[in-house]
């Protein structure tokens, strides 16, 4: 008889120490693949960063190229009153270009009169030259009463020379008190 040699894959029944060598066999591999799954993991999270970081900066590059500008700090400053009374212009420092205009708020258009108390009185004196109420009033004597005089509460009037008979007829006390009470700067008359 003849015999012909042939391998099939069969049915193996593993002995106790196989059995025991593949589980260690086993564990180990286990091991190594939850190694290897943490490391992958970190290097994913790794270049996952590393990707969205060079995409950032790319898009930023895109936008440059795109726009042909960048917004930035610029240092700017108000202009009050510019382009017209009433109004305030921002601009800038490095290019001296404008960038916008509004309206002023009321706190700002007081500021920009930049009004200062008056601290000396004006050298004003009693004028013979303008008689108002028939009274002689304070005047600056500042255009030597040529054309007029400037008088304290701000009245210019032409020189009138007091004449006896041009006089209107005197006030009672009374009504002239009542007259200097009805004056917006209050009574002028110098005694």
């Amino acid at each position: 008889m003849k015999t012909i040699t042939e391998t099939r894959m069969l049915p193996y029944i593993f002995t106790a120490d196989e059995h025991l060598q593949n589980a260690a066999e086993m564990a180990r591999l286990a091991d190594q693949v939850s190694e290897l799954a943490s490391t992958h993991k970190q290097i994913k999270s790794s270049l996952k960063e590393e990707l969205e970081t060079l995409n950032a900066s790319l898009q930023r590059m895109v936008r440059f190229v795109r726009d042909k500008r960048d917004f930035r700090k610029t240092e700017c400053r108000w202009i009050m009153d510019c382009p017209a009374v009433g109004q305030k212009t921002l601009r800038r420092n490095d290019t001296d270009i404008d960038v916008e205009v509004r309206r002023m708020e009321e706190h700002e258009k007081q500021e920009s009169l930049n009004l200062q108390p008056v601290t000396e009185e004006l050298p004003f004196k009693k004028c013979d030259k303008i008689i108002r109420d028939g009274e002689p009033w304070r005047c600056s004597d500042r255009e030597g009463h040529e054309g007029g005089c400037v008088c304290e509460d701000g009245y210019t009037g032409p020189v009138t020379e007091p004449s006896p008979a041009a006089a209107p007829p005197a006030m009672p006390e009374t009504a002239k008190a009542e007259a200097g009470r009805k004056s917006r700067f209050g009574p002028q008359k110098v005694d």
